[in-house]
């Protein structure tokens, strides 16, 4: 298997390299088609570029064109309530773990806390010198990690990103994480909430410098390791719920590592995928969601498996950009959303329960099957 995963990193790093850069950084590619890597970009029709989904399933946070962001109810698509504009636009969203706080950064580099039921700014975060790109909450809600990507205003190169751990009650910054030559693709972390897991992606594809998890003691703020994994582009990461599973996404594979022994257990093969764009567990741990884009076609697709045997339980096309993969709470639905809609599919039988598309403060169209 080892060598079959190395082949593969192999062929695709060959064949990507002189054609794109990663993350948002303009290339080629994105220059032709307007829609970045492997059709990532938002269309410019798009109502939306950012979102969240609570842990519970009941509210999704957008960003309304980029620097307004509103509440829906994620099971329904009703409007919520609009939170205040954000000149320098909305860089990320991300809901706290019990569901009670909702994090939005700008570009303009600060992260504000609101109160999810309110829409009250309860907390503003300030001390990052680029835009934070990701967002994440400890299990207990009460610190929040923030990694930036590097790129600094008014200059044509990247500089060093920042990965911060601040506390949510006081706004200040608990601990900076040293990262050089690269940034967060995915952040996670395992149930202790003093374990922190990083994705992280060097700004150039690097044989000597490979992709790989970054392991971090927020406590004492030691770094423990480092997964390491052939050079390619992975940009999702998921860990099941007891901590014990870790599944990273790649070119057409997603690997899935016993995180206690730090080994590669097996991979989740997916046929025509070229990235695994997004990734989520169960809530019982004992499946996985994927989705991802297809190069060729411009198509992306939603798959389902059964996390202890790779077995794909089940399909779906989807015809835009997945900007967030996450089950409800019961387990019994998963939600897929992209730049104009939200798809809820009943998990067991894979059939669309409904979807939804809003059109700024309305519920323009939402079907049912």
């Amino acid at each position: 298997m080892a060598n079959e995963i190395r082949s593969l990193s192999r062929a695709f790093v060959l064949v990507l390299t002189p054609f794109v850069c990663f993350d948002g950084v303009t290339s080629p590619l994105w220059a032709q088609n307007g829609r970045g890597f492997f059709g990532g970009g938002p269309p410019r029709e798009s109502l939306f570029s950012q979102l969240s989904v609570s842990v519970d399933g009941v509210l999704a946070a957008t960003d309304g064109h980029g620097k307004s962001v509103r509440l829906w109810d994620s099971q329904t698509g009703q409007f919520r309530r609009k939170l205040e504009e954000l000149p320098a636009g909305v860089s990320a969203l991300e809901f706290s773990a019990d569901g009670r706080t909702l994090a939005v950064s700008d570009r303009g580099n600060v992260i504000r806390l609101y109160d999810a039921q309110s829409g009250q700014l309860v907390q503003s975060l300030r001390g990052h010198t680029s835009a934070p790109m990701r967002l994440k909450f400890s299990p207990d809600s009460k610190t929040i990690v923030s990694g930036s990507d590097g790129l600094i205003a008014g200059k044509s190169e990247h500089d060093r990103a920042e990965l911060f751990v601040w506390s949510c009650e006081t706004g200040q910054i608990l601990r900076r994480l040293p990262q050089s030559k690269g940034f967060a693709n995915d952040i996670a972390f395992l149930p202790d909430g003093e374990t922190l897991l990083v994705s992280f992606g060097p700004y150039e594809v690097d044989p000597a410098e490979p992709d790989g998890v970054q392991i971090w003691n927020l406590k004492s703020g030691e770094r423990l390791g480092t997964l390491k994994f052939e050079p390619f582009r992975a940009r999702s990461m998921a860990v099941s719920p007891d901590g014990k599973l870790m599944a990273y996404g790649s070119h057409g594979i997603v690997l899935l590592w016993d995180i206690p022994a730090r080994k590669l257990l097996r991979a989740l093969h997916a046929k025509g995928d070229d990235l695994v764009i997004k990734l989520a567990f169960s809530p019982d741990g004992r499946s996985i969601a994927s989705a991802a884009s297809r190069l060729n076609s411009g198509a992306y697709v939603v798959r389902a498996w059964e996390a202890a045997n790779s077995h794909e339980l089940w399909q779906r096309d989807f015809q835009r950009h997945v900007l967030a993969l996450e089950f409800t709470r019961d387990g019994s639905t998963l939600i897929a959303a992209d730049y104009e809609s939200m798809l809820l599919y009943d998990f067991e039988s894979a059939a669309t329960r409904r979807e939804w598309f809003p059109r700024g403060d309305v519920l323009q169209k939402s079907t049912k099957d």
